[in-house]
């Protein structure tokens, strides 16, 4: 996926370009930027990236039983401003043409990348002519959405159709997958059980990753947290009965 271009020429003018919308069908991106587009007399620009990957979504409606996803990295997201939980993931996705005959292999057609999130235009004009027309439209700049509302039923389903087995989970709190990016390296904000990870409170889970102790689940850790609050408690009604008055 790439950031959005957009020009006035409509893509169909072109023959390649018609040839190739008529026969694909656009995927959902596309959809909604030449939505976004249209409002303002634009149209998106198909780009070599939208071509691969509705060619292969082609290729995996006419050929479903050769269909490849691997997982590689799952992500739970506190998105601050909306107030929600998101999900995205990484994957590597494969599929094979049938083959052109018995003693031919289908040709395999890969896709890879982040799903869960699309850049979405913000478009402006400079202002309007006596007919309420936009003039001088512009992408003034791109923003980032999320699209997979936080549902451990939702993973679950991802997961039944992933090919592999995989333990790359994290957390983040953020507002766009860039906010996400830079804190991924930091290793404390990862969990090690899956159960965990669909199951607990996200703010949990990070407090938990963020200890200088490494725990095994999300249970000893409140149970050690747990055990820690009621030792501070012990030391402190000791040190007041300590420093209590002695009365005749």
């Amino acid at each position: 996926m790439v950031l959005v271009y957009f020009a006035v020429d409509d893509p169909r003018d072109n023959p390649r370009k018609k040839d190739l919308l008529d026969f694909f069908e656009p995927t959902e991106y596309m959809k909604l930027a030449e939505a976004e587009g249209v409002k303002f007399g634009l149209h998106y620009q198909v780009h070599p990236t939208d071509e691969q990957e509705m060619a292969f979504n082609y290729q995996k409606a006419i050929n479903p039983k050769s269909y490849i996803l691997r997982i590689e990295r799952v992500f739970r997201v506190w998105h601050p401003g909306l107030k929600k939980e998101f999900l995205y993931y990484y994957a590597s996705k494969q599929v094979q043409s049938p083959p052109p005959s018995e003693v031919m292999p289908g040709i395999e057609h890969k896709h890879q990348g982040f799903y869960g999130f699309h850049p979405k235009p913000l478009i402006k004009p400079e202002g309007y002519d006596y007919r309420g027309r936009p003039v001088n439209v512009r992408v003034e700049s791109t923003v980032w959405e999320f699209d997979i509302p936080w549902d451990p039923e939702t993973l679950k389903e991802i997961i039944n159709h992933a090919d592999n087995k995989f333990s790359n989970l994290a957390m983040f709190v953020g507002e766009t997958p860039m906010d996400t990016s830079r804190q991924a390296p930091n290793k404390k904000w990862q969990v090690k059980s899956m159960e965990d990870f669909m199951t607990g409170n996200i703010f949990d889970l990070i407090e938990m990753g963020q200890s200088r102790t490494e725990f095994t689940n999300l249970k000893e850790f409140q149970e050690t947290k747990e055990a820690q609050k009621k030792h501070k408690a012990d030391l402190v009604n000791k040190k007041n009965i300590a420093n209590r008055p002695v009365t005749s």
